[in-house]
Formats: C-alpha cells, structure tokens, sequence
C-alpha cells in the first residue's frame, strides 16, 4: 500500500553477517541483490539502493557495490530499523505520487490520492514488471471497476505513471496510452434542491454533526475538496471576504463577500481543527445518507447547483455569481448549474436562511 510505502516501520531486513565478503566476487559489473533487492547504478558511476527508515525512503550510495552494501550495514548497526525494500512497480507509483502529484495537491486531495493509489492501482501493479503488463490485463482491471467516478481517477492516475515510467527509462513501451475509459452509461445529471425540500433538509439537519457542512456548502456553493480545505483564517472579518481554495479550474482560487450574519455563523460553530475534520468521502456518504430522505437522486454537490439557483432568485448578477461559483464560463453557471422553479423568488430564499446570503 502507498501508505505502507510511506509510513510503515514493519517487516525489518533480515541481514548475515559476513554477507558483504560473500557478494565480492560478484562485484565485476552485475547489480547485486541485497536482501532480494538489486542495487542500481546511477549515471554518475555510483551505486545506490533504496531503503525506508523512520516513515522516508532514503537512497544509500557508495562507489561500488560493495561500498554501498557496506554503507547499508552501517547504518543497521546504529540501530535503524529499514523495511522491506519494495518492488520496481510499487517504487515507480511511490516515486510519481512524491515528486510528481503531492507537491502539488493540498491535505484533502492527498487523502483521495492515497485511497485510489492504496486500494486500487497498488494492489494491481504490485509484484509485477510494468515492461509485461499486457495492455487487455491493464484494460480489463478498469473495466471492472464498478464506480464511475473512481474508474475515472484510477484511468488518469495510470496514465500518469505509465508516462512517468516512460520518461524515466524504467518503460519500454507506454501500453497506457492505448488504455480507453469506458464511457459512463448514466451521465449523472444532478438537480438543486427545490424550496420544500430545502426546508425540508435544514429541519432534519439541525443541530446535528453535519449541520454547519451543510450550511457552508449551501450558502459559500463550494465544491467538496474546497469546503474541506475551509479554515477559519480565511476569513477577513473587516472586509467581510472569504479566501476559497480552489480545486478544478484556473478560475478555482476566489475571494468573496460573505455576510456578517455567516461569519458570526461559522465562528460561532467552530469546534475543531481544521474545521471540517473528517475525510472526503466520510461527508459524501453521510450528507448523500440524509438527502436520501428527502430525494433519491441528491448528492452532496446538488447543495452546490442549490446554491448557484438561490443566488439567480436573490437577483445577483450573472457575472457575480460565476465568480462566487468559480466557474471558467457564464454559460456553466446558467445551463447547467441553475434550475429555477417559476413561482419562487427573493423572499422565498431570505425566509429560509435569513441574512445568511450576502446582499450585494
């Protein structure tokens, strides 16, 4: 797993003394196996071999073969324990997350990163050489993914490190670049929530744990990784501004007004740091739980095309409100994001959630 790859401190080598003396006469050019794994030799003549120490893979070097086994040893005597060295395949994913993916993700996404990588594309790639993976067994494995979304981050993250593996010299034939996702047999067309049922929602979810995600989403119309990534210091109290934390587009990183009626709101219901404590998938599952009750076909982003319709009938602007969505096109936030109903408008909305809205 990518967080055994990371963390784990289990499974220490088992070494012989004398081993080094034993592997002397091997040293006429050939990798050497130490505790069954190669060394490898690196550009600059030397050798060097991979091990984890205290939850951070550390690269060992030594001239020669024999000096870098040498060097390993030494650092065992001093009482370290390293894990057991990992296969090249798990190597590659744990070396395209670390220098490629993580510098650049905030903490959320990390954790979304890490469930696909650990529970899908690990278990798959693990023991296997990248230069036999045929390309049927790379397409059936994403066939049989049963999740849409999911199929969908598995089949970027593959092609990802299959390109990573290609230009680092460690691939020969970049068989991902063939792979096809299949398509979505039901585009998921997601509705806001109509008037009764928001009532409806804010009555059940009143005083409960998920009560104040709810309200954020419903009233900020962040996307989730944005909501989760919300601390309190983003809020600028004397320009009544909040700094959102985009995720998806280049429009994605915003500030905007925010009422002082939310801002008293979200002080008022701090309990914890960061604010929303739990993982991604921890709010999807429970806030789709309670939408359940009031329609089937809601999920957690219909709170966000609930909020891009509540500010069409609080009369903001189209420009404003593309801005306070984050959206690259006004066209995105008119056609898709805002389903109105005829006989609702302004005071329907302020009835509802008070001077929560910002009043432009």
């Amino acid at each position: 797993m990518l967080k055994g790859l990371i963390d784990s401190t289990k499974n220490d080598i088992k070494t012989d003394e004398g081993s080094v003396e034993k592997l002397v006469s091997q040293e006429k050019g050939e990798p050497m196996i130490y505790n069954g794994h190669k060394l490898t030799k690196r550009k600059d003549g030397r050798w060097q071999y991979k091990m984890t120490i205290n939850k951070k893979t550390i690269c060992v070097y030594g001239r020669t073969q024999i000096d870098c086994i040498t060097n390993i040893k030494k650092i065992e005597k001093k009482g370290y324990k390293p894990t057991k060295p990992i296969s090249l395949s798990e190597d590659i994913v744990l070396r395209w997350y670390t220098t490629i993916k993580e510098p650049n993700l905030k903490q959320k996404s990390k954790e979304t990163y890490k469930n696909t990588l650990n529970n899908y594309i690990v278990p798959f790639l693990k023991g296997k050489d990248l230069n036999k993976i045929q390309l049927f067994e790379l397409q059936e494995f994403l066939n049989k993914i049963k999740k849409e979304r999911t199929r969908e981050q598995i089949y970027q993250h593959i092609k990802g490190i299959f390109r990573y593996a290609t230009a680092s010299g460690e691939l020969k034939n970049n068989i991902a670049e063939a792979l096809v996702l299949p398509k979505r047999h039901n585009k998921i067309t997601r509705e806001s929530l109509t008037i009764a049922e928001q009532q409806q929602l804010l009555s059940l979810i009143k005083d409960s744990e998920l009560e104040t995600f709810f309200i954020f989403s419903l009233i900020i119309g962040t996307r989730r990784n944005e909501t989760l990534a919300f601390n309190i210091s983003d809020i600028n109290i004397e320009k009544q501004s909040l700094k959102i934390h985009g995720t998806k587009t280049e429009c994605a990183d915003r500030t905007i007004k925010i009422s002082k009626a939310m801002i008293d709101y979200l002080f008022a219901n701090k309990k914890t740091e960061p604010y929303f404590p739990y993982g991604p998938e921890y709010y999807t599952k429970n806030i789709k739980k309670v939408l359940s009750q009031i329609n089937t076909e809601l999920c957690l982003h219909s709170l966000r095309h609930t909020c891009a319709t509540n500010l069409f009938y609080l009369g903001i602007p189209d420009k404003q409100r593309q801005q306070i969505l984050g959206h690259k096109s006004i066209v995105t936030t008119n056609n898709i994001y805002t389903n109105l109903e005829l006989d609702v408008g302004k005071q329907d909305v302020l009835k509802l959630y008070n001077n929560l809205y910002y009043e432009f």
